[in-house]
C-alpha cells in the first residue's frame, strides 16, 4: 500500500462505491493520513492521496408538516380556546405552539425542551 501510485489508489476508491459515505470518508482519510506520514518521514516522494475520494455528508433535509396537519392543529387549539370557562393550560398551550410555529422552531427543537429545564432554570 505504501508504493501504491494514483492509479492503484483511484482503483482502490472504484471498490468502495458500494460502502456507505461514512465509510468511504473515513477510510480515505486514514490513508490520507498515512501517506502524509510517509511523506513527513522520507519514506515517500509524492502524495498519491489526491486521487482518494472526498465524499460530502448528505443532510437529510428538515421534516415538515402538512398544511392539513398544521389547520388540524390549529383546529383543535382553537376547540380548545373555545371552552368555557377557558382553561388557563390551554391558553398557554396555545401561546407556545403559536410561538413556536411563528418562529419557524423545527419541530426537533420542540422534543428536546424538558419541562424539567424551564422549572429549574427559567430558561432553555
Amino acid at each position: 500500500m505504501g508504493e501504491a501510485g494514483a492509479a492503484e489508489i483511484e482503483r482502490l476508491a472504484g471498490e468502495w462505491q458500494a460502502l456507505a459515505r461514512s465509510t468511504v470518508a473515513r477510510k480515505a482519510a486514514a490513508l490520507r493520513r498515512f501517506y502524509a506520514f510517509l511523506a513527513d518521514e522520507g519514506l515517500r516522494g509524492d502524495d498519491p492521496s489526491a486521487a482518494l475520494p472526498r465524499p460530502g455528508t448528505a443532510r437529510a433535509l428538515p421534516k415538515v408538516l402538512s398544511i392539513e396537519d398544521v389547520d388540524a392543529m390549529f383546529a383543535v387549539i382553537a376547540a380548545r380556546q373555545a371552552r368555557v370557562p377557558p382553561d388557563p393550560l390551554d391558553l398557554r398551550l396555545s401561546a407556545l405552539i403559536e410561538l413556536l410555529y411563528g418562529s419557524g422552531c423545527a419541530r426537533p427543537n420542540w422534543c428536546r425542551c424538558r419541562a424539567t429545564q424551564w422549572r429549574r432554570t427559567g430558561r432553555i
